[in-house]
């Protein structure tokens, strides 16, 4: 037996709309919490400057990483 309706018979109801988000809740297509837009595309992460240049006798590196995208990425650094 199949799900279809019978021949003539009235097609079904089409489902009820979605419930509204509760109160505070972020709204479809808004910006997340942290204000920047949600991406569209992958993820990306930029980082200025893209190298290091560390002496052997130590030292320390100071870098500025952006997230373009909208999705919270997690990182290692290694050396």
């Amino acid at each position: 037996m199949s799900d279809a309706p019978a021949e003539g018979a009235p097609a079904p109801p089409p489902p009820p709309p979605p419930p509204p988000p509760p109160e505070g809740a972020a709204q479809e297509g808004a910006a997340p919490e942290g204000g920047a837009p949600a991406g569209t595309g992958p993820p990306v992460l930029t980082i200025d400057p893209p190298i290091i240049t560390v002496p052997a006798a130590g030292g320390q590196s100071v870098h500025q990483l952006n997230n373009s995208g909208g999705t919270r990425l997690a990182f290692k650094v290694s050396f």
